[in-house]
């Protein structure tokens, strides 16, 4: 009796027999990550100022933990305090290198570790919102477009 080719996948065919009895099998190579600590319903972030992660400790950004998928590593969503940039990353092997760039790219003023202190301003040393358009902006528009304050 002939035999024929089946295509299990891309990389994968297997040569059939019909008149051979076939053991058709699917291996599951996906990884299961359930052992991961930080897949334990109790895993908490440290809070801030104890992470040890100067960008956390100092409030450049913020750290939300994603919820558990057990078929890859915890993960984080990663938010500036200045701008609308995040990223989701993993947990295990953060490095807080490329966070650190954005600030120098986007933020050059603000300082981004305990050296640059020295040079740059610290982001809990900004204005507040309220202070920033009371005290910087809006004299500067009052001035600029000869305006009057009524109270």
């Amino acid at each position: 009796m002939d035999s024929f080719n089946i295509t299990i996948s891309d990389s994968e065919s297997t040569n059939l027999n019909p008149s051979t009895p076939t053991n058709v099998s699917s291996s599951n190579t996906t990884s299961n990550y359930k052992d991961s600590k930080y897949n334990n319903p109790n895993y908490k972030l440290e809070e801030p100022p104890k992470t040890g992660v100067y960008i956390f400790d100092n409030g450049l950004y913020t750290r939300i933990l994603q919820p558990i998928n057990l078929d890859k590593e915890r993960e984080i969503l990663i938010k500036c305090a200045l701008c609308n940039f995040s990223k989701i990353t993993t947990i295990k092997g953060f490095q807080s290198s490329n966070y650190v760039q954005h600030y120098r790219n986007k933020h050059s003023t603000i300082a981004y570790n305990k050296k640059t202190e020295n040079t740059k301003t610290k982001i809990n040393n900004l204005p507040s919102t309220t202070d920033f358009l009371t005290v910087l902006i809006l004299p500067t528009l009052i001035a600029e477009n000869d305006l009057e304050i009524i109270l």
